[in-house]
């Protein structure tokens, strides 16, 4: 039997229950009717009948089939009135009994449920009252298992377990847009603050209660910790979140607040101290189309809406930007779609965002007075602005043709005032008509020869989206490293911490591209760690109970990483050797035929095009673009499309050069620095994009250039590494081994509907959720070998029908082994492997997932 179907049906359970699935429900109660030869016929609660083939669900799909077929698993009636708050003690375990026992959770608003080290954390779409001061209060200092599933046992585990175990921890938070990982990446965020200061407030009490007067004001000047100076380092770094999320989140359809990038925000403790030091934060893959633009529906990121209402009511610090902004933004090119979001008054977010700019910048000021230090936040939140006001201006300049010795439909600009804006708050007043040239032409080099060519009004609005989300995203990459800055105390000092991960969960989309390539690659190693921590924990049951154990039994998805990234030919290599060949490079159904050449023949690899049996998510037939990847999730479709240009990620150099050299502004002038003549930055001032994981030894986040310099092409060694791939894969590899040195916990964000009403269950997306997360190839892991587990006294009480005739007494585990061997145990499992279906241990029985 697997997670999701049991083919093994004997005429002996006719009349017995079952889960049978359905497209509207996932599943539905059923009672076997008849089981025949490969079939089985069950009755429904609702009155159909289904004639199931208990084949056809373990065979690939044909091209005749409209719909997935029906599958069936054994029904126990769950008992607990309220569920199980930990899904290992199910009796059964598969798809059906978990959706079970999270859904009469959730009608109880019970949002939380572990299963082995996850925790599942239902989106009510409604506040509970289970987050307050006093639940903080209730949940610190105890130990774990005490209290009922919750973030706060998690982030209170986390605590507890770096004191008494010296060793770094790490949360991670994943699920889809509007599941919850934001606001359960705050709760933890706010827990581990608040206790951390409620255990500075102690130590300090104890210090004042040792100390003569003079010691205790040396101390009290010294300590960075201390509550008495205001908010710890730990709740200022809670309150800059606004700031981050003003230019990190943005409206999509499944989500008012979405995060629009992966962050590890780590907390630093001392040694053997409870109070935390120091912070950091490491941020991942912005979604820079957005930018851009936008879906039907959706917005782009917060801060620009913000900004717009700020110059509305005449805000000081968006006045360098001129009158463009109080219009409306349907009259900006990138916001001309979904304007507003229900409830949100953007003018008290732009508030909100200055608030966490004071947090974060007015640490910053040393020695200075309040005065001079709320200047410098004032000036700091300006030139933030102003820079940001600058992409929004790039956004409507238009480009119209005309007739060029070099080119007849050559692009030059149509409304140079609106460029002489943006050119102005980039710092380029004295270059505007030199930013209009570098918009209008591209420049190559061809046989080590500089080539100018004139662009078409299209190329040349291509390149001006392409330069405003170059400095978007590094300008986001600077507020990051500048958070750092700030908070980043353990250089130099041996530290410990504590990590929460807020990533992107899983995606199968009706179109599948280069951003979910590397989504799912996350996860994809994300879940490797989760299997391998998984196959810890069950080794260590086992010795403990002298249990013997197949090993190779538990599922791996190592080939399918490898796959993706592995050298030479792993799908992302092939991608990054491909953008080494310049112009000659192959996108589209060319990469596709290359990947299907080398991969073909790969397991977790699958040929596609119209003459393939598989499909899209909508339903439709693939085409010659396509390629199919076996993920530990389900079956993905990839469509290549611009993969190559995406992948690059490249300013053209005589852009970039124009920013670097001529512009005045102090923000321009930090993520565009000067390149030297193998088109890296010089200096260590470039903050774009790669931050390295600082846990893992890896520096102060600052990275190293995506810039080509000199007005041409960087040599093919610099462009393989400045690839998107190449940095992201480096990226993902110092992160999985800081959790893998770390000891990691899991938390699985559900979005229980789409409408995002309370109260409403949507089943099947749940049930997509949970194998998206993981948590069905989690507990696949805990299915392989043994995992049905029963304390002896348990089993006996439970089974005392199967106990032997007869007044010979035994000890627990010798009567449970009696019972097993029962005629009719042994009858129903099998005389050839009933021995094979069981284990005794020193203090359990341990059985096979469909023993029981």
């Amino acid at each position: 039997m697997s997670m999701n179907h049991s083919n093994k049906w004997k005429a002996s359970d006719e009349g017995g229950l079952c889960w049978v699935s359905d497209p509207a429900q996932a599943y539905v109660e059923a009672r076997v009717k008849s089981v025949r030869k490969g079939f089985i016929k069950a009755g429904a609660s609702d009155g159909r009948e289904f004639d199931i083939d208990l084949e056809l669900p373990l065979k690939p799909p044909s091209r005749t089939q409209k719909e997935p077929p029906r599958r069936v698993l054994p029904r126990l009636v769950l008992r607990e009135p309220n569920g199980v708050e930990n899904m290992d003690n199910l009796e059964v375990l598969h798809e059906a009994s978990i959706l079970e026992n999270i859904e009469r959770r959730f009608r109880m608003d019970l949002i939380y449920t572990n299963t082995g080290p996850i925790l599942i954390a239902m989106n009510p779409f409604k506040w509970l009252p289970i987050y307050g001061e006093d639940v903080i209060s209730r949940f610190h200092g105890k130990p774990y298992g005490s209290m009922p599933p919750h973030v706060f046992q998690e982030a209170e585990d986390a605590f507890n377990q770096l004191q008494l175990h010296r060793k770094n921890q790490a949360i991670v938070i994943c699920g889809e847009s509007g599941a919850g990982k934001t606001e359960s990446t705050k709760l933890m965020l706010h827990y581990l603050a608040t206790v951390s200061k409620k255990a500075s407030d102690r130590h300090q009490k104890h210090k004042k209660l040792q100390q003569q007067k003079d010691s205790q004001q040396h101390h009290q000047q010294s300590s960075s910790s201390s509550s008495s100076h205001g908010p710890t380092i730990a709740e200022r770094m809670v309150d800059t979140n606004p700031l981050l999320e003003a230019y990190g989140n943005a409206k999509t359809l499944r989500n008012d607040n979405s995060s629009r990038f992966g962050k590890f925000t780590r907390f630093d403790f001392g040694v053997n101290s409870p109070v935390i030091t120091g912070g950091f934060v490491e941020n991942f893959l912005l979604e820079k189309v957005r930018v851009c633009e936008q879906g039907a529906g959706e917005r782009n990121y917060h801060v620009f809406y913000q900004l717009l209402a700020a110059a509305k009511r005449g805000s000081p610090l968006v006045a360098d930007a001129g009158t463009f902004l109080k219009d409306k933004p349907s009259a900006r090119r990138y916001t001309a779609g979904c304007a507003t979001i229900e409830n949100v008054d953007d003018g008290e977010e732009f508030d909100a965002t200055v608030n966490a700019m004071k947090a974060l910048f007015g640490g910053q000021s040393g020695g200075q007075s309040g005065g001079q230090q709320s200047d410098n936040n004032k000036d700091m939140a300006k030139n933030i602005f102003r820079v940001t006001a600058a992409v929004f201006r790039l956004g409507d300049v238009d480009f119209e043709s005309f007739k060029h010795p070099d080119h007849h439909d050559a692009a030059r600009v149509a409304n140079v005032d609106v460029l002489r804006d943006a050119a102005s708050l980039l710092g380029l007043r004295k270059a505007t008509n030199d930013l209009a040239e570098a918009l209008c032409v591209r420049v190559r080099d061809v046989g080590g020869e500089r080539v100018v060519s004139r662009n078409e009004p299209v190329h040349a609005a291509s390149l001006r989206d392409a330069l405003a989300k170059a400095i978007y995203s590094r300008l986001f990459d600077w507020i990051v490293h500048r958070a750092n800055m700030a908070f980043d105390r353990s250089a130099g000092s041996k530290t410990q911490f504590i990590g929460v991960l807020d990533i992107y969960g899983f995606e199968i989309m009706t179109s599948n591209g280069f951003e979910q390539v590397f989504i799912n690659t996350t996860n994809e190693q994300l879940q490797k760690v989760f299997n391998d921590i998984i196959f810890e924990s069950e080794a260590e049951e086992y010795a403990r109970e002298q249990i013997d154990w197949d090993k190779t039994s538990f599922p791996d998805n190592t080939p399918c990483i490898d796959l993706l990234t592995k050298k030479p030919a792993g799908i992302l290599r092939m991608l990054d050797a491909e953008c080494v060949r310049g112009n000659a490079a192959s996108d589209g159904a060319k990469f596709a035929a290359k990947l299907n050449k080398e991969h073909g023949r790969h397991p977790y690899f699958e040929v596609c095009g119209p003459a393939s049996v598989w499909r899209r998510f909508n339903g439709d037939r693939t085409r010659d673009e396509d390629f199919l990847v076996h993920h530990f999730a389900g079956p993905v479709v990839y469509t290549v499309s611009q993969f190559i240009d995406k992948n690059r990620d490249a300013l053209f150099g005589h852009v970039y050069d124009l920013l670097a050299a001529d512009s005045t502004d102090p923000i321009v002038t930090d993520i565009f620095p000067p390149t030297n003549d193998g088109g890296q930055p010089n200096g260590q001032n470039d903050v774009d994009h790669t931050t390295t994981t600082r846990a893992s030894g890896g520096g102060s986040g600052t990275t190293k250039g995506a810039s080509k310099g000199g007005g041409g092409v960087a040599s093919a060694a610099a462009a393989s590494k400045q690839t998107v791939a190449n940095k992201y894969l480096g990226q993902l590899s110092a992160l999985v081994s800081v959790l893998r040195e770390s000891s990691t916990r899991f938390v699985r964000c559900i979005k229980t509907n789409h409408d995002k009403l309370p109260a409403k269950l949507d089943k099947p997306s749940c049930l997509h959720q949970l194998i998206c997360s993981g948590v069905m190839a989690a507990l696949e892991v805990r299915r392989a070998g043994y995992p049905t587990r029963l304390p002896y006294r348990e089993f006996i009480r439970e089974f005392r029908a199967f106990t032997p005739k007869g007044q010979r007494k035994y000890d627990d585990r010798d009567l449970a082994d009696q019972m097993m061997q029962h005629p009719h145990v042994v009858e129903r499992i099998g005389a050839k492997k009933y021995k094979l279906a069981y284990r005794l241990g020193v203090s359990k029985i341990f059985m096979q997932a469909e023993i029981l």
